[in-house]
């Protein structure tokens, strides 16, 4: 695991699945279709999915015009 590339993917992963809590989310989404068909919780889960990842590529898209600034633009290497 000497890549940096390799490093930062598996960094930005772990942070984004611990911010994004799947397992916890679980309930939450149970608990907001009970009653539904399947058919309707499998259309929310695919809406939600949609919307957000065009929010999470609108979020990234415009990264580069607000962080200009390239001081904050490094990779910190893990385990050092």
């Amino acid at each position: 695991m000497n890549d940096p590339l390799i490093q930062l993917f598996v960094s930005a992963f772990v942070t984004l699945f611990v911010v994004i809590d799947p397992p916890g989310c679980v309930p939450i989404f149970s608990s907001l279709t009970a009653g539904t068909s399947g058919g309707h919780r499998r259309d929310m889960a695919v809406r939600s999915i949609l919307i957000g990842t065009v929010v999470s590529a609108f979020r990234a898209g415009c990264s580069p015009l607000v962080h200009t600034d390239r001081r904050y633009a490094r990779v910190v290497p893990l385990g050092e």
